[in-house]
């Protein structure tokens, strides 16, 4: 068995880790592998916020809001599959949400009046 090597690749024939790094266990026995040595892809977002302030009088302000979650719209990609003896091993199939809603770009638009 060789070491554990990352491949960062996503999609279908593209391994995240080198699969020929593990071994189908065949009889009850503890692994050689070490515990947590593989880590799935993060999660990076870039949310932005810009606002203008308007003052109406001495009274009055108005302010302008817009904000964006996951501006750049980077994709999050789930965990690679774990089944040393399925077609997929160690391949990244599926895309996850980072808030549990989805992780495409969402902007927000707002007005706030003070007085």
């Amino acid at each position: 068995m060789k070491p554990v090597v990352k491949l960062g690749g996503v999609g279908p024939g593209t391994p995240f880790y080198d699969p020929s790094s593990f071994a189908p266990v065949t009889t009850a026995r503890f692994g050689s592998s070490g515990r947590n040595i593989l880590r799935a892809p993060g999660a990076v977002n870039t949310d932005l916020s810009l606002y203008r302030g308007f003052r109406f009088h001495e009274r009055f302000n108005l302010e302008f809001r817009v904000e964006a979650f996951n501006l750049t719209n980077t994709p999050h990609f789930s965990v690679p599959a774990a089944n040393v003896s399925g077609g997929n091993f160690m391949v990244i199939t599926s895309a996850t949400g980072a808030t549990g809603a989805g992780d495409e770009r969402q902007l927000r638009f707002g007005l706030h009046l003070k007085f």
